[in-house]
C-alpha cells in the first residue's frame, strides 16, 4: 500500500494494466480495497477510462455502486472525465438513477457529454433506468433549475 493508501490492484487498474489486474485478482487482491479518498479499484479504472479493466473488475465482483467519501460512484467518474466507453458499460450495471439526479455536477458533466456523443449518454441514462418517465422529469427539471443558474451567474 503506497502513502494514499492504493493497492497495487489500484495502481493496476489505475494504468489499465489487465494482465496484472487479472493476475492480482487471482492471488487473491480485495476488489473493494478504498484508498484515503474512498476509491476503490473500479473508480481508478472509471476514471482514468480503462473500459477492459472495469469489465475484469466488475465481472470479477466489483460493486459499480461503492461510494468514495464524497459519495461518488465508479460511472459519476467516468461521465465527468468523458470516458463514454466506460459509461456506457457501466450505466447498464446496477446503479441508483435517482441518487445519481441528486448530483447536480453529474448532470451536468452527463449533459455536457451527451451534447458531444448526440445525446446518446442521456437516452440510456434515461431508458435503463427503473422507471423511465419519472427519471426523465425528473432529469429535465434538475437541467431546467440548473440552466437557470447558469443565466443568472
Amino acid at each position: 500500500m503506497d502513502k494514499r493508501g492504493r493497492t497495487a490492484l489500484h495502481i493496476a487498474a489505475t494504468n489499465g494494466h489487465q494482465h496484472l489486474v487479472t493476475l492480482l485478482m487471482g492471488q487473491g487482491a480485495e476488489l473493494g480495497a478504498k484508498d484515503r479518498d474512498g476509491l476503490t479499484p473500479l473508480h481508478a479504472s472509471a476514471k482514468a477510462g480503462h473500459l477492459e479493466v472495469a469489465k475484469l473488475l466488475v465481472e470479477a465482483g466489483a460493486s459499480t455502486e461503492d461510494k468514495t467519501i464524497e459519495g461518488k460512484t465508479p460511472i459519476t467518474f467516468a461521465v465527468a472525465n468523458e470516458h463514454v466507453d466506460v459509461y456506457f458499460y457501466l450505466v447498464n450495471k446496477k446503479h441508483d438513477s435517482y441518487k445519481l439526479l441528486e448530483d447536480k455536477k453529474f448532470i451536468l458533466d452527463l449533459s455536457s457529454l451527451s451534447k458531444k456523443h448526440d445525446h446518446k449518454p442521456l437516452e440510456e441514462f434515461i431508458l435503463l433506468s427503473p422507471a423511465p418517465v419519472d427519471i426523465a422529469t425528473k432529469l429535465a427539471h434538475s437541467l431546467l433549475i440548473l440552466s437557470d443558474k447558469e443565466v443568472l451567474v
